[in-house]
């Protein structure tokens, strides 16, 4: 996968990104790097955050993201580089619960899709332009 021309996302070494990811992707971080040299799943800073993600058929999945108070000028950098991959969804997984309030606080159409009672963990998608 790589980045669009219009987007400030850049890409990064696993290693270099993996301290800073290891709080969001937990214990799926030796998972994480497996996937990343498989070139299954990729990692990406932008404006002081850091993302990995993974394109699945037509989606694109938000694995782990950290960046603090980074979020609402992150994500749209997100959501176009999904646009520009030829992705018509976006999924999210979080262990935050108000991130999908936040999220349509943004404007971005994020609805809830499964909640994990069992890890806590919060699955969201949104659209992208009724697609």
């Amino acid at each position: 996968m790589s980045t669009p021309a219009k987007t400030d996302l850049f890409p990064l070494p696993f290693e270099v990104a993996a301290p800073a990811l290891a709080l969001s992707l937990g214990d799926y971080i030796t998972d994480a790097k497996e996937q990343t040299a498989l070139g299954n799943e990729f990692i990406f800073g932008c404006n002081g955050a850091v993302m990995c993600l993974r394109p699945e058929g037509r989606e694109l999945v938000v694995v782990g993201f950290t960046g603090r108070h980074r979020l609402a000028s992150v994500a749209p950098h997100i959501v176009q580089t999904a646009e520009r991959v030829g992705c018509t969804s976006i999924r999210v997984h979080t262990q935050r619960r108000g991130e999908l309030r936040f999220l349509n606080m943004l404007g971005l159409p994020f609805h809830l899709v499964e909640w994990r009672p069992d890890s806590n963990e919060y699955v969201l998608r949104m659209v992208l332009h009724g697609r």
